[in-house]
Order: C-alpha cells, then sequence, then structure tokens
C-alpha cells in the first residue's frame, strides 16, 4: 500500500490567487475548432487527426483550473491480468470486489488459451488487502465469463449476474447467489430472456435495483450484432426466487454500461452511456466531430435521466460528461448526494468524480475530482489499443470513506499487463 493524492480540479473564471494551471480542453465548446492537424501518426508515435480518439492531445485548453491536492491511498486489488472492476460494501463491514480474470483492454475475449473467468475478493480491513480470488462460475459449467455486476439484497444475499463468451457470442445472464459474504457461491443458472430476443440472452447492466420485498429488476442490453444497433436495453422484473419473470418492459435506446440507484425518496436516478454513433449526428450534445468517428466509442457520453414510476418511464436524458468519458457509475452517500465515478479515455487518462446535491439534477462540474490519471494506451496483437484502463466504480466504507476500483494498464508496452488498483479517499462534508 503507498500513499498518494487524488486532484480536486475547480474551473476559475480568471486567472488569479493561489497556484493557478491550465486545465484539460473544455471539450464541450466547438470541439472540432481544437484539434490541432495531427493527432496520431504511427510513425512517430505522435497522435494524429486520423485517430481523434485514441488521446485528443491537441485540444487547447481554454479554461483555467486551481488543482488542490487531497489526500488519498491506492492499493492493488489483483494484478495483471484483469479489468472491469466492481465494489459493494456489506453490512458486515466487509467490502466486495468482482472483476474479470484475463480480461486485457479489449484482447482478452479473443485469447482462448487464457480464458475469461469472473473472480471474487474481500476485504475486511477497507480495501488495505484483499483475500484469495473466488471464481463463482466454474468453465465447466459455463465456459469463460466476464462482466461479473455484484447485487446486495436486504437479506444479505449476493447475487453475481454475468455473461459467457461463445463462438464470439455473449450467452446470458447467468445468475449465482452467496449466502456467506461471497465466500462461496451456488451452482449459476440461466434466465431465459426469449421473450424479447430471439437468442434468448442478455447482457446484465453495470447496476440493477432490488426490491424491498427482495424482487430484483435487472436490466439487460442483447449482444447480438443486430440488437446493437438501437443497444435496447429492457428491464426484467424477477421474483425472489429470482427464476420466475413477473414482468418486463423497455428501459430505453442507444444505451449501455447502465447504472440505476433508487433513492431514499423513491424516484429512480441513472446514468446512461449513450452510444452517440446510433443516434443522429445532430442530436450529439456537443457535435459531431469526423476526426474522432472511429465507427465504435468515439462519441460515447454520459447522460443523466430519473424515473418517478420504479423504471416505466423516463425523463429526458441530460448530458453529463464529454465525449469518451465513459462508463459511470452512480452511489448514494449516506448524506443524501449523489457520486458519480466515471472512465477518461482521453488524456488525462484514468478515472474522475462529480457530485450531485440534487437528486442528480444537477452536477457540479466546476469542482469535479481527478482520481487517477495513470492510464496509458498500448499495442496489443491488432495494433494500437486505445481503451485499457477506466471502469470505475465506488463503495462507502463504515468510517465514510469512499474506495473507487478501476483498471489500468500497468505497462504500456504490455497489453497483458491490466490490473485493477482502488484508490480510498475521502470527501468534503456538505
Amino acid at each position: 500500500m503507498k500513499t498518494h493524492r487524488i486532484t480536486r480540479r475547480q474551473c476559475l473564471a480568471a486567472v488569479g490567487g493561489g497556484a493557478v494551471l491550465a486545465g484539460r480542453a473544455n471539450a464541450r465548446q466547438s470541439p472540432r475548432d481544437r484539434l490541432n492537424d495531427r493527432l496520431y501518426d504511427p510513425g512517430d508515435g505522435l497522435l494524429g487527426v486520423r485517430q481523434g480518439t485514441l488521446g485528443m492531445r491537441g485540444l487547447h485548453a481554454d479554461q483555467v483550473y486551481r488543482f488542490q491536492a487531497e489526500p488519498a491511498k491506492r492499493v492493488v486489488v489483483s494484478e495483471p491480468p484483469c479489468g472491469k472492476p466492481v465494489i459493494e460494501a456489506l453490512k458486515n463491514g466487509d467490502l466486495l470486489a468482482a472483476y474479470s480474470r484475463n480480461y486485457w483492454g479489449g484482447a482478452g475475449p479473443r485469447e482462448k488459451e487464457r480464458p475469461l473467468m469472473n473472480e471474487v475478493r474481500w476485504s475486511s480491513d477497507g480495501g488495505l488487502t484483499w483475500s484469495e480470488p473466488v471464481r463463482p462460475f466454474s468453465l465447466d459449467q459455463v465456459g469463460p465469463t466476464y462482466e461479473g455486476r455484484l447485487i446486495v439484497f436486504p437479506d444479505g444475499r449476493l447475487v453475481i449476474a454475468s455473461i459467457a463468451v461463445k463462438d464470439g457470442n455473449r450467452p446470458g445472464p447467468y445468475l449465482s447467489v452467496s449466502t456467506d459474504h461471497g465466500r462461496h457461491w451456488s451452482p449459476p443458472w440461466k434466465l431465459d430472456l426469449s421473450i424479447v430476443w430471439p437468442d434468448g440472452h442478455g447482457w446484465p447492466t453495470r447496476q440493477n435495483i432490488v426490491n424491498p420485498d427482495g424482487s430484483l429488476v435487472l436490466m439487460c442490453n442483447n449482444y447480438a450484432r443486430d440488437q446493437r444497433q438501437n443497444w435496447r436495453c429492457f428491464a426484467f422484473h424477477l421474483d425472489p426466487d429470482l427464476r420466475t419473470l413477473r414482468d418486463h418492459w423497455l428501459i430505453g435506446m442507444h444505451c449501455h454500461d447502465q447504472s440505476f440507484v433508487r433513492l431514499e425518496s423513491g424516484k429512480w436516478v441513472a446514468i446512461w452511456r449513450i452510444d452517440g454513433l446510433t443516434i443522429p449526428r445532430d442530436q450529439l450534445p456537443y457535435g459531431y466531430v469526423p476526426e474522432w468517428d472511429d465507427g465504435n466509442e468515439g462519441h460515447d457520453f454520459l447522460a443523466a435521466t430519473e424515473s418517478p414510476d420504479g423504471g416505466r418511464s423516463w425523463s429526458v436524458r441530460r448530458p453529463v460528461t464529454g465525449y469518451m468519458e465513459v462508463p459511470g457509475h452512480l452511489l448514494q452517500l449516506r448524506d443524501g448526494r449523489l457520486l458519480l465515478t466515471y472512465g477518461v479515455r482521453h488524456y488525462p487518462m484514468g478515472a474522475q468524480a462529480l457530485l450531485s446535491r440534487d437528486e442528480g439534477l444537477t452536477w457540479e462540474k466546476e469542482d469535479s475530482y481527478m482520481l487517477a490519471w495513470h492510464g496509458a494506451f498500448f499495442w496489443n496483437s491488432p495494433g494500437l489499443h486505445p481503451y485499457p484502463n477506466g471502469h470505475p466504480y465506488s463503495a462507502q466504507r463504515q468510517d465514510g470513506d469512499i474506495i473507487s476500483v478501476y483498471y489500468r494498464a500497468a505497462d504500456p508496452k504490455d497489453y497483458r499487463s491490466t490490473l485493477v488498483e482502488a484508490v480510498i479517499w475521502k470527501l468534503p462534508p456538505q
């Protein structure tokens, strides 16, 4: 364990007072005008215009920021290769983290020699040390699995919902239950979602809703190629036995990697990752930038929305982050504030956080937190990989401190070097 610092970034209207630094460019204003002539050239290692999503180093700063260092601790949760972590705080004081073993920046699903496997570790000292891993899904039962989602029930049960990897498809969701804080897991079973999708498969979103009666609202997308054109997300309401489908309905379109929370008021709030290239270009919140169009994630962003009726209807989606600031995770703190932790896939690559004091209606964008900024691009077998970092997820410890987990490439020259790391930090009081 090492002691580090996180950075609190405050936007200033003008230069003056204290230490003042030029912050990263505000990509929300005329982003195309801020591109340098070249952002990446494989010949010289610089970032050039044809692959703008690989870094956006060429953006010019148009705002001034004051950076205030805050104390923090960083801990390695799991050694390489692994990625895409989640974390939950349990009532007994333990922290439980899940992640994908043998995931390395997108290359993992294509490499059969080292199959993907969900792993779980727990910590009984606030995240300073972690147990040896446990695997809820065996290769014999399900095959390779990844993208495990942890779900905590009021009665103490834990559920992990995941997808498998088979012949280029993503069958699932598979569920498994633990009744001893994640130490042991039940034999898995698969939910049949053919009521919505012909192949019967679903890809669980990052965060789902447990109702007071023990039933579960599991939100899913479908990974089939013809379904990804619109990225429809459906809600599946399961009885407390987690096998019987009670109801289902459409949540929204053009979104995935969603994070849902039910507030004490009963309202649901969500952060959706919007697939920018599946919506009309004139509807993109910050304008279409040809240089960022990699045909994949270059125009993805996060939007906030809320539901007053248990997820049946949703408000107009309000953009929160800029392009390539995905995916996100929502956490309601004990003082009522909402914490949004999200990945940043342009420089400074890593993870950042925002606060909301009004249940997600507005976000304190001028007072954000840079939790990690040591991400890097690396070369894998298909070429330069632009997204080997992020997927942050946060929990609040019993002492009130925040622990955020994310993954990053430890060595930009080694695409199997992705590891899961945690940063333990404090928020200022209200």
